[in-house]
Order: C-alpha cells, then structure tokens, then sequence
C-alpha cells in the first residue's frame, strides 16, 4: 500500500507540471478545455490512490466540513496573499526587470471568454490544491513521517509548475503557495484552501484586466 500511495505522491507532484509539458510539446492549448479535463483526471486519480489509504484517507486529503470558521480562515488567507501581492510586484520589478503584463500565459488567459476563464480558474483552484496540498501535503507528510518536508516538496512542485507564467510571477507564487499551505496544515481542510485559491486567482484575473485597461489607455493619443 505504502508503494502506491508513493506513487501517487510522485502523481501529485510531477502529474501537473508533466501534462502542461507534453501539452506544450504537442504545441495544444494548456488552457483549454480537453487540458484541462486531463488535470481534473489527475488529481482523480491521486484521490482514488489515497483511498487505498485506509478509513482515515478522508481526513488525510482534509475533506472535512466547510465550518463558517475555516471559511473565514480561507478568505483571510486570500486577503494576505492579495496584500502582499504588490511588495512582490515591487521586488520582482527590482530583481527580474519583469512585469506581470509581460506574461503571455497571462495575456492569452485575458483573452478568453468569461465562460472560459471561469473554467480555467476553478480548474486551478480544485486540482491544484487537491494535488499540492491535500495528497501532497497530508498524505506526502505521513509517508515521509515529516509535514514540514512534505510542505517544502509541495512548495517547490506547486512554483516549478507556474514557471511558464514567466519570472515576474515566481515570487508571487511562493508568497501564495506558502499561505496556502499555512491554511492546510492549520485547518487540515481542502475545501479552506479551495476557496482562498479560487479567490485568489478571480481577484487577481481581476486586477490584471483592470492593469491592462490603465495600461492601454496611457498609450492612447491625446487630443490636444
């Protein structure tokens, strides 16, 4: 058993970043909808190994009641990831030279329809957390008899995988990441981390049209 929930860790972790590369080296679309599809596949499927775990695998993915508590811890952590946001715009700037507009993952996700970017964002904020913090995490702690490692592993999967969101993101990622984690290991509730990502991104998608927006409009002609 312990074999394959180990496999279901490497799943967890590479299962992502590994279909967003062959999907890139098919030269598809790694936001549309058949990709997608295959992510929610994945953490199916990492799900359906945890089962194997015994009658306490629930518990180990943290599918437990959404309390008005650990709700209100989800939303508190997506205000602390979006507080934080423009420190490390700032940083990122001084260090990289980049900016978050410059992404073309991020422009070509701007350009979809609403319908579509719904998709992709609760896409991301189901299977993302289902593989990064809750099999990764509570189940990839008990099987490295460590959370902290597990934590640490997680974090590392979870920002390699958005390394084709360009370097401008990278400390954006690990600012969120490491919140989200924070939230798992404090609630041990997936359903928290969900809705602190899910969020997260639609604020973000938000601003992004909203910095666009301002953007284009400094570069219109004047009329004197």
């Amino acid at each position: 058993m312990d074999t394959l929930l180990a496999v279901g860790l490497l799943l967890s972790l590479f299962g992502a970043p590994l279909l967003l590369l062959f999907a890139r080296t098919l030269k598809a679309d790694p936001m549309a909808f058949p990709t997608r599809i295959c992510l929610w596949l994945v953490a199916g499927a990492a799900f359906a190994i945890a089962s194997t775990a015994g009658e306490n695998w629930p518990h180990l993915l943290g599918l437990s009641s959404l309390s008005w508590l650990v709700f209100g811890s989800g939303i508190a952590t997506a205000l602390a990831v979006l507080a934080g946001w423009p420190f490390c715009q700032l940083l990122q700037r001084q260090t990289t030279r980049t900016n978050t507009t410059d992404s073309v993952p991020l422009r070509a996700l701007l350009s979809r329809s609403l319908r579509s970017k719904v998709f992709v964002i609760c896409t991301a904020a189901v299977t993302e957390e289902a593989l990064y913090r809750g099999y990764a995490i509570g189940v990839g702690g008990v099987l490295l008899h460590s959370t902290h490692a597990a934590v640490v592993l997680s974090l590392i999967s979870f920002t390699v995988a958005h390394f084709r969101w360009g370097a401008a993101h990278m400390l954006s990622v690990v600012w969120a990441g490491a919140l989200l984690s924070a939230l798992f290991v404090l609630t041990e509730n997936i359903l928290a981390c969900m809705v602190a990502h899910l969020l997260i991104d639609a604020v973000g998608v938000l601003l992004a049209h909203a910095l666009f927006r301002h953007n284009a409009a400094r570069l219109l002609p004047r009329n004197e």
